[in-house]
């Protein structure tokens, strides 16, 4: 009768445990291919809660556009990633890049997750980034380096919201280590350009981060090196807001190339990697 028991309760702990850390805590990692899938009215939903429309944010018809893996009026080859967490069904997370395949690297332009479930908080952002990095090295990419940059603080902002933009490269970086991966800060005034020529659009101070995928960047990178990497991020990147049709495709990279020409006459020939 002991050992029964003891088996009992040897087999509800157990149970316990598997309902606790293998099925109640279940966080599904799916990977958007159109916007007629399941998962994106919940991933507009989240997006529409966590990023305001301040003038730096794309409109949810604009973000629907990013649901095509492989737009064709653009004009660079780009193939857009869109990951989304569920729990229980509901969106709780969502990762939103994109792959150019003929420069080798990748940018993240959103990265989601609903801090009110438990289980998003503990595991979405650590398994998305998880899949997308299998998806980069994958054979059929061959990325390099993976981009990230996130707004920073300035001007007059509710406390939870300097907090929240303070946590967000943290984080970052905690679950790219989790990964086996280096997540840098470039330390420079990084200023996002704006994402189109709306007179509702604005600059802002922005946090350059970056994932090198297959080999290390050194603690100091050179200027022409970072200005590589900023000419991607300005004209293949936030150069690809209009397609080529759009009359302010030109204008809008007149404006880009602008910005670049700051940043040839302004960057030290070193710039530290943090």
């Amino acid at each position: 009768m002991i050992v029964e028991s003891l088996l009992a309760v040897v087999g509800t702990i157990t149970a316990a445990f598997v309902w606790e850390n293998l099925i109640r805590d279940r966080v599904k990692v799916s990977r958007i291919k159109s916007a007629n899938d399941k998962e994106v009215a919940g991933l507009i939903d989240l997006y529409t809660t966590l990023f305001t429309d301040d003038g730096t944010n794309y409109s949810c018809e604009e973000l629907l556009e990013f649901t095509n893996p492989n737009p064709n009026d653009r004009h660079l080859d780009v193939e857009n990633i869109v990951l989304t967490a569920s729990h229980h069904n509901d969106v709780v997370g969502f990762l939103m890049c994109h792959f150019y395949r003929h420069r080798r690297k990748a940018i993240v332009s959103y990265f989601g997750i609903n801090k009110e479930v438990r289980e998003a908080r503990r595991k979405a952002a650590d398994l998305m980034l998880s899949y997308l990095k299998k998806v980069l090295l994958d054979a059929e990419h061959h990325c390099d380096f993976l981009f990230f940059d996130m707004q920073g603080v300035e001007g007059a902002l509710p406390q939870n919201e300097i907090t929240e933009r303070r946590a967000r490269p943290v984080k970052f970086r905690q679950s790219a280590k989790a990964l086996g991966m280096k997540a840098v800060i470039f330390d420079f005034p990084y200023r996002c350009p704006r994402i189109s020529l709306s007179p509702e659009a604005k600059e802002y101070s922005f946090t350059l981060m970056c994932v090198p995928l297959r080999t290390a960047l050194p603690k100091y990178v050179s200027r022409e090196l970072l200005l590589s990497f900023l000419r991607f991020i300005y004209e293949d990147c936030y150069g690809d807001v209009y397609p080529i049709s759009d009359p302010r495709f030109i204008e809008h990279h007149k404006y880009l190339k602008a910005k670049l020409k700051e940043y040839e006459s302004t960057l030290p020939e070193q710039i530290l990697t943090r």
